[in-house]
């Protein structure tokens, strides 16, 4: 006699009616707070792109750029 398998089948369509409602509750919370640009340029997105930042590539008029003009 073979053991009776349990039939899931209408709960993982009450799971999956769920996850769409959620998923449509978020986009509609998204809306409302503007969350901005959908596709981010990704070569904006490191730090040294903000305007509070240096890098060692940045240097001032006059200064030595290179190891050998600091040992003249």
């Amino acid at each position: 006699m073979k053991p009776i398998q349990p039939n899931y089948t209408n709960d993982l369509r009450k799971i999956s009616k769920q996850i769409t409602e959620l998923a449509s509750e978020i986009q509609e919370i998204k809306k409302l707070l503007g969350s901005g640009d959908e596709n981010p340029n990704p070569a904006e997105m490191y730090p040294w792109h903000f305007p509070n930042v240096t890098t060692t590539a940045d240097y001032f008029d006059g200064e030595p750029t290179t190891a050998d003009e600091h040992n003249k």
